[in-house]
């Protein structure tokens, strides 16, 4: 296994479950309308992921170990492709879930769809930032 997915996997899934966490317990609930408000914090956990794994293996270090440049792009942004994939799926059986009890509209989907292509645009940008 890749020694960067390995260590870096742990804080993109972490993050993931803690905001699917906040989002099952709000999106299921029937008073609250939270689609409107969860899917923004996706790149704000996206985000502290991102932190999180960076604190020890910045570029600068990763850059010392016997690995290519491109090894290191490509898992790093694997990474935050799938971590924003896993959360737009998610977020659209849940919308889906919810159309049939009027709670979500179709436009519930296109919102969820564009919060999440501005998450993964926001993380791409704020990893390169980093970088």
């Amino acid at each position: 296994m890749d020694p960067i997915l390995r260590r870096s996997s742990f804080f993109y899934v972490t993050a993931f479950v803690t905001y699917t966490g906040l989002m099952g317990r709000f999106m299921l609930t029937r008073d609250w309308p939270a689609f409107e408000v969860i899917p923004l914090f996706l790149p704000v956990w996206l985000i502290s992921g991102m932190l999180a794994s960076e604190h020890d293996e910045r570029y600068a270090f990763l850059r010392t170990l016997p690995l290519t440049d491109r090894a290191v792009v490509r898992t790093k942004f694997a990474l935050i492709l799938s971590f924003v994939s896993a959360a737009w799926l998610l977020m659209t059986a849940v919308a889906l879930f919810r159309m049939g009890d009027g709670v979500a509209t179709p436009s519930t989907l296109v919102y969820v769809t564009l919060v999440c292509a501005s998450a993964l645009l926001v993380g791409a940008l704020y990893q390169i930032g980093i970088w």
